[in-house]
């Protein structure tokens, strides 16, 4: 009886309980394609195919982010450059569709190739009472409407030939201070002209400016433009040729100090035109280093030729020294000298309606950081090795020094050979602009 009741209980509760409800519609949504389209200088489109169930669209760019239910987003006002785009499909709130992930493509633009709101030209000129001829040196002028921001650099082509502006970019400079006024000139109905200076004379050069406007759009100008060969000065054409010089002084320079010496020696130089400056000479075999060349330059008003010492004519990867013409100068009646790295006379030639060549050594007024003024003598001056620290390498035991006989010779220079390899390293760091001398004054 009691077994009977319970089947009884047991199957009238299996009639009452109701079916199982449907499963609801979900999942994770598909992940979009993406496909770049429309490309322009300035901008594209990403599109990718509707996904189904999907509310709406996140897009990721430049790591901001919007939200679109279109299956399209277009990009305009871009500069040069690659850029990454990023979509997901998003779910209904409140739905079962999980949001998808992400899909990416890369989109390309070249940046403006030509605008009608900036221009420049890269010309040679002259303006001879500064010095600036189209030889040593480039003007530039620039012309705008609406200019916000300018950025230049000027490069030997050579050096940036197959380069990617991603390279050139971080060399650029701008005005700094300056800056405003500078666009203010842009902008103007005139423009803005500058120069570049002491250039090298038969080189090309490409110059890069990158500039934006009122919207941020950027353009990339590249102009390119070679200097002339210099045509030598009337001044400098009566030194060019073979000379003979005399000396008649040695230095030494020693752990124990300087010491000078009497020794007459003989050699000859050669004379040249330098491209660059048409008051500019080379003088080759000056020093007794093989393949040497000394700077010269030419007073257009006495006809004075004057070696110039500070000038960088080579770098020694072993020694990671430049190798520098140098002058050595004696302080006063101290009995004390001092190498100056500074860019100025050490030599002076002087030639007399007749032709006769006298030598004077080049003196000037220093001050020490005190104030106190002296007056310092060029002694000689030659090609030595300076690293970064200031450490000074010697290439020879004993160097000619002192004012030298100069007389015209037709027979070739004659050098001895270039020894890279420093004979004697003096570890006290000496050459220093200046030292502790800070300031000099050419005296008449």
């Amino acid at each position: 009886m009691m077994v009977a009741v319970a089947a009884m209980f047991a199957f009238a509760s299996c009639d009452k309980e109701p079916a199982p409800a449907p499963t609801p519609e979900g999942g994770k949504l598909a992940t979009p394609v993406l496909s770049v389209v429309d490309v322009t200088e300035t901008g594209f489109t990403v599109v990718w195919d509707a996904i189904e169930n999907a509310a709406a669209y996140s897009v990721v760019f430049n790591r901001d982010i919007q939200t679109v239910t279109e299956n399209r987003v277009v990009f305009t006002n871009l500069n040069q450059g690659s850029y990454v785009v990023r979509v997901k499909a998003v779910g209904a709130e409140g739905s079962n569709w999980e949001d998808s992930g992400y899909g990416e493509v890369t989109g390309e633009v070249t940046g403006l190739t030509n605008v009608d709101w900036f221009t420049q030209e890269l010309y040679t000129a002259i303006s001879e009472e500064d010095g600036l001829y189209p030889s040593n040196s480039l003007f530039f002028t620039w012309k705008g409407t609406g200019v916000k921001s300018v950025e230049f650099g000027l490069f030997e082509t050579a050096s940036v030939e197959g380069v990617d502006l991603s390279q050139i970019r971080p060399n650029l400079q701008d005005f700094g201070a300056d800056t405003d006024a500078v666009l203010d000139e842009i902008n103007s109905e005139k423009g803005a002209t500058y120069v570049f200076e002491e250039l090298t004379g038969m080189t090309s050069y490409t110059m890069f400016t990158i500039v934006t406007n009122e919207v941020g759009l950027e353009y990339v100008a590249v102009s390119e433009c070679k200097t002339e060969a210099a045509e030598t000065s009337e001044a400098a054409q009566k030194w060019l040729g073979a000379w003979e010089l005399t000396s008649h002084e040695t230095i030494t320079y020693a752990e124990e100090g300087i010491v000078f010496g009497e020794k007459e020696e003989t050699f000859k130089v050669n004379i040249s035109g330098d491209v660059s400056d048409p008051n500019a000479v080379l003088v080759e075999g000056f020093s007794a280093l093989e393949g040497s060349v000394a700077y010269g330059l030419v007073d257009t008003e006495t006809g004075d030729l004057m070696l110039m010492s500070g000038l960088t004519i080579g770098y020694d990867e072993q020694y990671q020294a430049y190798y520098m013409w140098l002058t050595y100068f004696m302080i006063g009646d101290t009995g004390q000298g001092q190498f100056f790295s500074d860019f100025m006379p050490a030599y002076i030639f002087s030639m007399d309606k007749d032709g006769k060549v006298s030598c004077e050594m080049f003196v000037a007024e220093a001050k020490y950081q005190d104030g106190t003024a002296v007056e310092i003598t060029a002694t000689h001056f030659d090609i030595f090795g300076v690293t970064e620290a200031g450490q000074l390498y010697f290439f020879q035991d004993e160097y000619r020094c002192g004012a030298m006989d100069m007389v015209k010779s037709e027979a070739a220079p004659t050098a001895k050979r270039f020894v890279k390899g420093a004979k004697r390293q003096i570890a006290t760091p000496v050459v220093k602009s200046m030292g502790e001398l800070t300031s000099v004054v050419y005296l008449q």
